[in-house]
């Protein structure tokens, strides 16, 4: 009798510990889970920057490319306005070799 006293009371100890273990796990547990929880929100977060910040890099990006394109049919407007300058001024210029010729001749 006394040896299954002594058992019952070993294993009623065993369970106490086990029990104390379990309740310790799940402290540790939803401490655990708590800290997860916050780490999405933290990683949504950030991808919620990111996600906007490369929305507007995407839409300068876009407006800048306008720019350049609109810069392009600028400046090949401004050329062909001095190409039509520089024949221009090559015929006076050849036209004032001409009469200056003529008038020698004449």
């Amino acid at each position: 009798m006394r040896e299954w006293k002594g058992s019952i009371e070993k294993k009623s100890h065993g369970v106490t510990k086990l029990l104390q273990q379990v309740g310790s796990l799940k402290k540790e547990t939803t401490k655990l889970h708590e800290k997860l929880q916050q780490s999405q929100q933290e990683v949504k977060t950030l991808l919620t920057e990111k996600s906007k910040e490369a929305l507007e890099l995407s839409e300068k990006n876009l407006r800048l490319q306008v720019e350049v394109e609109r810069l392009k049919e600028e400046l090949a407007h401004k050329n062909e306005e001095l190409v039509k300058e520089r024949e221009a001024l090559t015929d006076d210029a050849a036209n004032s070799y001409m009469a200056g010729f003529e008038d020698t001749v004449a």
